[in-house]
């Protein structure tokens, strides 16, 4: 398993977490505190604001209710969000491993946020015990519903209200989505790991169980069998992840005039996501594909320097025959990288040396330059062959 792909995954030491603790949030604006209001309901008011984006707002709500109940487990999870929030992860870590002091059993959030905050085996060991946890409430939901489903027959009654919430708290495509985070560790920070390859395959497997209509995870079955070389069974996979959501894009690819459609509504693949997808597709040499979920997704947002450069590497692999293509969207790359300060120094590097290979685009003013310097040099090369022609005539004379 030495194949290494690019995690899209915030990092940071292993060792430097445990060390981290909860910060002591200010006493900023205690006295505004109403002792009437209970830590849960000021919890309530900031999640109203974070559900409108109003961060500021939110997060002193937040604060009021730690100031309030500073072990309250709600509290310190919503300040992680919020820490995040404000590219503030250290500050997140140190109260999500708060919150796993406080209540360890109870709450699968946290241990999401930390495996997606930390890498390697301690990022897999912070998924799995998020997963039993899901795992878990599915169970009791489901044991919920069952039991439910009995009561009606004996009653008139209405549903079980707990199951209800529950079910719409936890899906079985977070589980899925869960396995598949802990399959692409092994793709990646534990490549090197004795057992990755086995993990790697079972994670992927276990993810497909739990949801077989996740794209998601057929995307990293596609990595997974490119990492051992088979390319056969990882064009199969890579195709069948995409016939769950290409074909709805396609449909809300209106023509002009049309209702447009958001494609979020209609696809759950998320952008990045499927930027990965067409690297996938680029290494299989599946470029009709790759080019046309580049092109959807340049009709999404066309700021977005890496899709301009992909679709320019792919025609500069499609040959002479895309040149110009080739050209405009790496040129357009370039525009945009440049304008965005963009950070990415051995694409933008990759860019210019595919622009320099390609050489300078040919226009009606250069075609016609380079015509007359070839008619010139045609009638350089005349001149200088009369006198050895004069010379040849006057030796046969003699």
């Amino acid at each position: 398993m030495g194949r290494k792909t690019k995690k899209l995954k915030s990092k940071r030491n292993a060792e430097s977490t445990q060390e981290k603790k909860c910060p002591q949030i200010s006493n900023e604006n205690k006295s505004e505190v109403k002792s009437r209001f209970s830590a849960d309901e000021l919890l309530d008011k900031a999640d109203e604001y974070l559900e409108t984006f109003n961060y500021d707002m939110a997060r002193r709500f937040c604060q009021r209710a730690v100031e309030q109940d500073a072990l309250n487990c709600r509290a310190l999870e919503m300040s992680g969000l919020l820490f995040l929030q404000a590219d503030k992860a250290d500050l997140a870590i140190g109260c999500y491993r708060k919150a796993v002091e406080l209540k360890p059993e109870i709450g699968h959030v946290k241990y999401m946020y930390l495996g997606q905050l930390s890498s390697g085996i301690e990022a897999v060991e912070f998924y799995l015990k998020g997963i039993e946890l899901m795992n878990k409430k599915l169970a009791e939901v489901q044991a919920s519903q069952s039991t439910d489903v009995v009561g009606k027959e004996e009653t008139s009654g209405g549903g079980s209200t707990v199951a209800k919430d529950s079910v719409s708290e936890i899906t079985p495509r977070d589980v899925s989505n869960a396995y598949c985070a802990v399959a692409e560790i092994f793709l990646t920070d534990a490549c090197f790991e004795d057992d990755a390859e086995v993990r790697c395959k079972e994670s992927l497997d276990k993810a497909i169980e739990a949801d077989a209509a996740n794209p998601e995870s057929f995307h990293l079955l596609a990595s997974y069998w490119l990492s051992k070389d088979d390319r056969t069974k990882a064009s199969e996979a890579i195709n069948h992840g995409i016939s769950l959501w290409l074909p709805q894009l396609r449909s809300a690819d209106q023509p002009d005039g049309a209702t447009a459609v958001d494609p979020v509504q209609v696809c759950s693949v998320g952008f990045s996501a499927r930027i990965n997808c067409t690297k996938t597709l680029i290494e299989l040499q599946d470029y009709e594909v790759a080019s046309e979920i580049l092109e959807l997704l340049l009709d999404e947002d066309d700021e977005v320097v890496e899709v301009w450069y992909l679709l320019g590497w792919i025609n500069f692999l499609l040959g002479e025959d895309f040149k110009t293509n080739s050209r405009h969207y790496l040129s357009k790359a370039l525009e945009l990288a440049t304008k965005q300060k963009y950070e990415d120094q051995q694409m933008i590097s990759h860019v210019h040396e595919l622009l320099n290979e390609l050489g300078p685009e040919i226009t009606e003013d250069n075609q016609m330059d380079e015509d007359d310097s070839l008619s010139e040099s045609d009638d350089e090369d005349k001149e200088k062959s009369k006198p050895e022609n004069a010379n040849e005539s006057e030796a046969m004379q003699h």
